[in-house]
């Protein structure tokens, strides 16, 4: 790992083998060994150990389900939230305090061949913390164990019109409106009167799909939810992936890629979307469709606290950073 400090003009390398789970607002990286045993973070210069006696009491495994990416969020009170592929886990800054399935109501299937995968979003104003699970077969949604809310004290059931469903992502808005993606629909909790709404995305007249699942969502302060749904044929098979885009009470489709295709959104100067893909990149129009702006073979991107997007390509084997400032 690479820690480059531009105002420094610095730059501090690290070596190991763990997963990174990523980045948190102070700028440390988090990794996680193998075992799971311990969990460590690194500023660019100091490594930090945390083990049983700082509250990591389990070892911790992730999940390795197709599409499962490590969430690593932080609150407005400094705590940094992480799932396991069996817990949810809070660092207070100090310690580690790990919720288990008895603690926030979430079921657990404890069935061979059976993984967990943990969804987590939190408010805009840092009071409540949502999670949710999705439970995974044979690299197919095979159920979940409920949605609940965390506000600072306890876990609570927040009236999710379904029983036992998988959720793959959870997202919340600038008003507050909890929006959870759930088997082929997409829900939206409203907090003033603490209702539920359903929302469901067309489905493609040209593909014979059995079910569609969401892989992620982004959401635009004009209010449109961008989700990226896989369409799973009768066989179990994963035929596409549509990029939707729900806005005033109306679905559209924008963009259909292969099956093993990914997409990854930004939001620009706070009203542009770009969508950066294995080897291009695209900029949203209003009728619907993508300009192509570049052809960059990225590895990996980013977006920092102001908007700049961050991206590696790979020139003659050596990595290339660029800086997008939009």
């Amino acid at each position: 790992m690479v820690r480059i400090d531009l105002q420094a003009n610095q730059v501090s390398i690290a070596r190991f083998f763990d997963s990174v789970l990523g980045v948190d607002t102070l700028g440390r990286a988090w990794v996680l060994p193998p075992k799971g045993e311990t969990i460590s973070s690194w500023d660019g210069t100091t490594w930090n150990h945390y083990g049983y006696r700082q509250g990591w009491i389990r070892s911790a495994q992730l999940s390795t389900t197709p599409g499962a990416r490590p969430q690593l969020l932080s609150d407005n009170h400094g705590n940094i939230w992480m799932a396991t592929s069996l817990d949810i886990r809070r660092f207070d800054g100090k310690r580690w305090r790990v919720f288990n399935a008895a603690e926030t109501g979430i079921l657990l299937p404890y069935r061979a061949g059976i993984e967990t995968v943990f969804s987590l979003a939190i408010n805009p104003d840092g009071s409540q913390t949502w999670a949710a699970s999705c439970d995974w077969g044979s690299n197919q949604p095979v159920g979940g164990g409920g949605l609940r809310r965390f506000d600072g004290q306890r876990w609570t059931n927040p009236g999710f019109p379904l029983e036992n469903a998988c959720i793959t992502s959870i997202e919340i808005d600038l008003d507050g409106v909890v929006w959870v993606a759930a088997g082929t629909n997409f829900y939206s909790f409203h907090p003033i009167d603490e209702t539920w709404s359903i929302h469901k995305p067309p489905q493609p007249e040209d593909l014979p799909s059995r079910y569609l699942y969401t892989r992620d969502v982004m959401i635009t302060p004009d209010g449109g939810i961008w989700p990226l749904m896989t369409l799973v044929d009768r066989s179990g098979f994963v035929r596409e992936v549509v990029r939707l885009r729900y806005l005033d009470n109306t679905w559209h489709e924008t963009r259909r890629l292969p099956a093993i295709a990914s997409q990854q959104l930004y939001l620009i100067s706070g009203d542009e979307v770009w969508a950066f893909e294995l080897n291009k990149v695209f900029r949203f129009l209003e009728n619907d469709q993508w300009k192509l702006l570049a052809n960059l073979d990225s590895r990996s991107t980013a977006q920092d606290p102001q908007g700049a997007i961050w991206l590696v390509t790979t020139d003659l084997e050596q990595p290339v950073l660029w800086k997008a400032n939009p």
